[in-house]
This record gives C-alpha cells, structure tokens and sequence, in this order.
C-alpha cells in the first residue's frame, strides 16, 4: 500500500510540474470602464481591444480576446473605482465583480478563486484561474457590514489598502517630479521641508489609527496585503504587523527606486525585508517607470536605440537587478493593463519570438520572459517557478 502511495504522489508532483504553465500577471484592470469616467477612458471588457500603440493612454490594453490569448495562468484582477469618477464606488466595484463572475461562468477553461486551494485544485485539472484585489480601500472597505460583503460574500483576496492620495488611513507614496502633485499637500509639503530616505523625499505621514485598525482587520480575515502606493512610514508600520502574522510581503506592481529615483518605487529597505519575509514582487513594464535603469551591465544591449533601452531593455535590467536580490522565482509581472500608461516600446532584438514589436496588449505577454531571458541569460526567469511560488506565499496567507 505505501509503495501505491509513493507512486501516487510522485505522479501528483510530475503533474503539477507540466501544468504549471505561463506565469501571472499580478496587476490589471481588466473591468477598469466601470471605475472611471466614460470620457475618459475607451473600451470595455467585452468589447473589441482598441489599443494601436504600447503609448496609447486610455484605450483598453486588455479584454476577454486578449486575457485568453495571454497564455497566463494566474491573472490577478485589480478592482478600481475612482472618488471623483463614479457616483458609488462601492456599487463600481459591485459591478466590476459581476463581470468578473460573468466571465467565469460563461468561460468553462476558468475558475474564480478566493484562496490558494480553490487555485492550486484549478491548475492541477488544466484550467486557468481569475484572483480578485481592491486598488483602494477608502470609500469601500470602511465599515462593519463593507467587510462581509466584500471579503466574505464577494471573493476579493488582495487588498491594496492605499493609493495616490493621502486618505483617512495613511499617506500614500510620492511619485516623480510632477506626478507627486497627484497627491498635492504632500508633495508641498516635502518640497518645502523634505524627509529623505535612501536619497528620496518621502511622505512624512503614515498610518492613521483608522489605518491600523484597517490592518488588523485585513490580516485577521486572511486577506493579502499589497503595500504598492503606502508611504515609506506607512509600511513601516504595516509591514511590522504582517510579520507578527508571518504573511509574506507583496507589491503587486513597482519598479526599483534606485533608477527610479522616488518613494513609489522599492527602496532597499522594502527589498530586504521582501527577501526575509519571502515575499514576492510584481515588476511593472511602463517606460513611465523604467526610465534611467541603467543596462550598461547587459552586454546584448550594446546597438539598442534609446526606446529600446527604456523599454523592454529597461525591463529585464530590473528582473536582473531584483531576481539577484530576492530570487528570480519571487517576481513576476504586474502589467498595470488599462491604467492610463505607456508600456513597453517595440524595435529591439530579442530571441525567438520575443516581444520585439513591443508589449501593446494583454495578448503580448506570452512572450515577454524570452524576451526577458534573451537579455539577462543565464540568470533564467521560469513562469512555471513564478506560479507555484505565488501559490506556496498565497498558501502561508490563507489556504
């Protein structure tokens, strides 16, 4: 009988080995249309993707065609409505989950998944899975009866508990140049008297009390925090608290801060703690956020023209400069689709069948790791490894 059991669970692991297959994108906004305003934005979900160019800024990037010739296996959905854009954001984000189930239900190769068993289950019998986040809390997650319908009833699993601006539950990080603006009584109030970390002007506010209890009431029902957006101060104190809970650390979409140059980008301090925490990190590939990576240490990268550089050049540079810090297997992707952003610029050489006409839509990611690896070789990035990591960290937070 044992040995019938040993050849069981040899089989088991061979089989999950083959099925996991093409990586995870951490970040987008597959359902953005229903969180912003229609003037602004042009496309929907179901609609055909209306992109012509990786700079276009507000047509849709990705859409049902393009999320299923994506080849991923694990697409996390992120959840957006804006204050100033939607009359209810709870209501948008009502719909944007309607969607979401719609898609399922209607799309047999796909599950819906609210923990890591329900995903793991769903990529051993050949399917792909959908996990669903919130981009902000405030205005959503604020009271008692907020809580059970969104993390109980509804299968939200990722919570990004702040984002541009500073709200009633801490400061948000400051952004480059201008764009701090975005965030305007911070960002005066650093450029009038700055706080600096690791070379940067940071936020000089963080949690609130309305914040902490925010925190503790997301690490006690199991969801995953991703600290993408909070100010240094700010995830000071919520990084200390997902330690007590011994949940792994996530930033579902950034760029390194030592090219970019601003508190919105990981420092070396969230690096080392990403590394002891076994945390892992979505890179995100908007020459918005790349600019100034320095690929002097990528020898293929000697003839490229300047666009080239800053985009998917740029991009493997930081999976270089990250994998060597936290392993190549803890990053992954956080496209940030259907965000008002560039990606990824085309004209590069790149092996196989690499993305050299540049990353313009959802459908482009199947390539992106050759293109990556035909740059950074022999420091190889698996999305097989990528898959299974995130679901052995997603495991640790709530099976």
């Amino acid at each position: 009988m044992s040995r019938h059991i040993l050849i069981f669970v040899m089989l088991s692991f061979l089989q999950s080995v083959s099925l996991f297959g093409s990586g995870l994108d951490l970040h987008n906004h597959l359902f953005i249309d229903e969180g912003i305003p229609g003037f602004l934005y042009k496309g929907c979900f179901s609609c055909p993707i209306q992109t012509t160019s990786y700079s276009d800024l507000f047509k849709s990037k990705a859409n049902k065609e393009t999320l299923e010739s994506s080849g991923l296996d694990i697409v996390v959905a992120s959840l957006y409505a804006h204050p100033l854009g939607v009359w209810d954001m709870r209501d948008s984000i009502r719909r944007q989950i309607t969607l979401a189930k719609d898609f399922v239900n209607q799309s047999p190769g796909w599950v819906l998944a609210r923990r890591s068993s329900e995903a793991r289950r769903a990529i051993l019998s050949g399917k792909r899975v959908l996990v669903l986040a919130l981009d902000v809390a405030s205005g959503i997650l604020e009271t008692k009866e907020d809580f059970e319908e969104f993390l109980v009833r509804e299968p939200i699993a990722i919570v990004t508990p702040l984002h541009f601006i500073d709200d009633q539950f801490g400061g948000a990080a400051l952004m480059r140049s201008f764009y701090s603006l975005v965030n305007p009584l911070s960002a005066l109030s650093s450029w009038w008297s700055p706080t600096i970390l690791e070379g940067v002007s940071i936020n000089k506010n963080g949690l609130t009390n309305a914040g902490r209890k925010l925190i503790a009431e997301l690490v006690a029902r199991k969801v995953w925090i991703d600290l993408t957006h909070a100010s240094d101060l700010s995830q000071m104190e919520i990084i200390s608290t997902i330690k007590k809970a011994n949940q792994p650390l996530l930033y579902s979409h950034t760029t390194l801060r030592e090219y970019m140059g601003a508190e919105r980008a990981l420092s070396q301090w969230q690096i080392a703690e990403i590394g002891r925490s076994g945390g892992m990190v979505g890179l995100l590939p908007s020459m918005n956020y790349l600019k100034n990576t320095d690929v002097s240490e990528l020898g293929k990268c000697k003839n490229c023209n300047t666009s080239c550089k800053e985009g998917i050049v740029a991009f493997a540079q930081q999976v270089r400069r990250l994998g060597k810090q936290i392993g190549f297997s803890s990053e992954t992707l956080g496209s940030d689709f259907n965000a008002p952003l560039p990606h990824l610029a085309g004209g590069c050489e790149a092996g196989g069948e690499g993305v050299t006409s540049g990353l313009q839509n959802m459908s482009d990611i199947k390539h992106l790791w050759e293109s990556v690896n035909y740059y950074i070789a022999p420091d190889q990035v698996n999305p097989k490894h990528q898959v299974q990591r995130f679901l052995n960290l997603w495991q640790r937070v709530r099976e």
